[in-house]
Formats: C-alpha cells, sequence, structure tokens
C-alpha cells in the first residue's frame, strides 16, 4: 500500500517525536518541522525530510512544504502536534505569554492546515489530525491560556469537519490526558514548574497516543475518528 507525505509539528522530542516514529514505520515519507534541527536529525528516520522551522512563521512553513512535496508529492496527513504550555493566574500572567500560546497552539495549527488544505480538498482526500488535550474541556487552575487556546483548537477542528469532510477530507482530534513529555519546559515560572511536575502522576508514555494517531490516520479514507479522548486508566 502506497503511502503519501506525512507532515508532523514538534517532531524533536515528546508526542512529535513518537507520532513521527510511528508513522515511519508504516512506509510514510515524512516532513518533520520543528525548531531543533539536531533532535529531529537524532531521530535517524530514513528518508524523512527534517526542517528547522518555528510553526509561527508561515513562510519558513511554506518554503518547507514546498520542497518536501516536490519531493514526495502532495500531503495526505498533516498531524499539528506542536504547543507550548506557559501557566499563570489569570490576574497575573503576562500577556506576553497569552500571545505566545494562542500563536503556538491556534494560530500555527490554522495557518498551516490553510497551506496543505486547498490541495486536499482539490483531489477529495486527506487527513488533518490535531493534537488537542482534556484541557480543552475539563479546564484547571493556572491553565486558563492553555485551556481557552486548547478549547479554541476543539472548536476549530469541529468547524473545519463541517466543511472538509463533504469533500473527503477527514480531520481527527487527539485529546491526551497526561503525558510524560518535555512540554513543562515551556513554563517559564519555576516555581509554578515544579508544581505542576509535583501533581502529574498516572502519566501515558508518548507512544500509548503515537498508537492511537497511527489507528485514526490507519482507517479506511472513509471512516473518520472525529475525536478521542486519550489518558491512563487511573488518571481521574
Amino acid at each position: 500500500m502506497s503511502r503519501g507525505l506525512t507532515v508532523v509539528t514538534g517532531a524533536s522530542a515528546g508526542l512529535g517525536a513518537a507520532i513521527a516514529r510511528r508513522l515511519a514505520a508504516t512506509g510514510r515519507p515524512l516532513l518533520l518541522l520543528a525548531r531543533r534541527e539536531a533532535e529531529m536529525a537524532a531521530l535517524g528516520l530514513e528518508g524523512a525530510l527534517v526542517a528547522a522551522v518555528d510553526v509561527r512563521d508561515e513562510e519558513a512553513v511554506a518554503a518547507a512544504l514546498a520542497e518536501a512535496t516536490e519531493r514526495f508529492g502532495p500531503v495526505e496527513t498533516l498531524v499539528n502536534n506542536a504547543g507550548v504550555m506557559p501557566l499563570g493566574d489569570v490576574a497575573a500572567q503576562p500577556a506576553g505569554e497569552w500571545r505566545t500560546t494562542f500563536d503556538v497552539n491556534v494560530l500555527a495549527v490554522a495557518g498551516l492546515t490553510r497551506l496543505v488544505l486547498p490541495a486536499m480538498l482539490a483531489r477529495g482526500s486527506g487527513t488533518v489530525v490535531v493534537v488537542s488535550s482534556l484541557g480543552a474541556r475539563q479546564v484547571f487552575a493556572r491553565h486558563a491560556a492553555y485551556c481557552a487556546a486548547k478549547a479554541a483548537v476543539h472548536a476549530l477542528c469541529d468547524a473545519l469537519r463541517l466543511e472538509a469532510a463533504p469533500r473527503g477530507v477527514r480531520v481527527v482530534e487527539i485529546a491526551p490526558g497526561m503525558v510524560a513529555t518535555s512540554l513543562a519546559d515551556s513554563i517559564p515560572a519555576a516555581e509554578l514548574r515544579e508544581e505542576y511536575l509535583a501533581g502529574r502522576e498516572h502519566l501515558l508514555d508518548p507512544e500509548d497516543v503515537a498508537e492511537v494517531v497511527a489507528f485514526a490516520c490507519d482507517l479506511p479514507p472513509h471512516v473518520t475518528v472525529r475525536e478521542l479522548q486519550v489518558a491512563h486508566t487511573r488518571q481521574p
């Protein structure tokens, strides 16, 4: 079975790296996007094209997509995984952290999707995966910016599905709970970062979520898992 080009963002570590490894095992050609080129190259995925870009830089992302599609053909699957999670009280968290959260977690998702969607719609096939969060539905103190952004992504997926599904394009939202990744590194405040890490328990491995992503992507094209909430069995 031939495989079309798959794009994975945030592919240098954590969920993105696990997803890239899992989808590479299915024979898909890959375009990996993240800021850290060495970490992506260290994955050792033969044939994968690696581009060190910030997903907020739409011009750089478009250039990487152009190179990848010239080499591998059109994008069959897009996995929007890149994300950040700065935490803080609503009254005190700097406005810049809110902007960064929405720029990376929402606007970059919309921007990259807009780059690949017209070709998918034109040929009547393709899959757009968005890695959301249980935080889109379950809100936590000091997570206002993050949960609001993930709620926006959830709404984006629902709206996109209404437009794209009738034309043969699948939209899949994967909403993980607690996962053992380095996402906490994006929490600038050391005290909040330590508090968050201390409160984590019953974590999924990144590979667990990657299996779910692969499952959704490998279904027959006429079958769509619209939304999957994925968590450790013991997570409340």
